[in-house]
């Protein structure tokens, strides 16, 4: 009598996530410090379902989901001294595009629910432009990445962001990377 055994291999789940994000298939630290004086803090990616996401932060938090096209931000939470508020996207706002190089432009252009601490709720739209203006070196703390550069206006104001792929935001006008686990 002769026994075979068979193993199926299954192939490992394959994140959607965009890999400008840092996001993936599990939880994420990145720890910021900014330009100027202050103190560090850590933004921390939970890994609530397969390709969602917590992210929270020292008075903020929100929920991202990662699909075929992209990054999406279904909800903001942020707390200050003398403010809570909250947005809920319907339908949830590109954050980031599945695929990002020079030349690459987007909107997060979506409808939301904002709710404060004194119970008000405003429905408002939010408008921000995104663009990929090229591809720049930069030395953090971290150490050195090769990042695009995406330039952002909500506007009322201009920035540019350095992102590295496989670790996400590296340098802003106000923060850089310090250290990614």
């Amino acid at each position: 009598m002769t026994f075979f055994l068979l193993f199926a291999c299954a192939e490992e789940p394959q994140s959607v996530c965009p890999s400008w994000s840092g996001l993936g298939l599990e939880s994420r630290t990145w720890t910021y410090a900014p330009l100027s004086e202050g103190d560090p803090w850590d933004d921390v990616a939970t890994l609530l379902a397969f390709d969602h996401f917590e992210l929270t932060r020292p008075g903020y938090d929100a929920e991202l989901r990662c699909e075929a096209d992209g990054l999406f931000l279904l909800n903001e939470h942020r707390v200050t001294d003398t403010l809570e508020a909250w947005w809920d996207y319907e339908p949830p706002a590109l954050w980031m595009p599945a695929l990002l190089e020079s030349g690459t432009a987007w909107s997060l252009d979506a409808g939301y629910d904002y709710h404060d601490d004194a119970g008000v709720v405003v429905t408002r739209r939010a408008d921000t432009q995104f663009a990929v203006v090229g591809e720049a070196d930069q030395d953090v703390t971290a150490g050195g990445f090769s990042t695009l550069a995406i330039q952002v206006f909500d506007g009322a104001a201009s920035d540019t962001r350095y992102y590295a792929d496989g670790v996400g935001l590296v340098l802003d006008g106000t923060v850089q990377l310090v250290d990614v686990d």
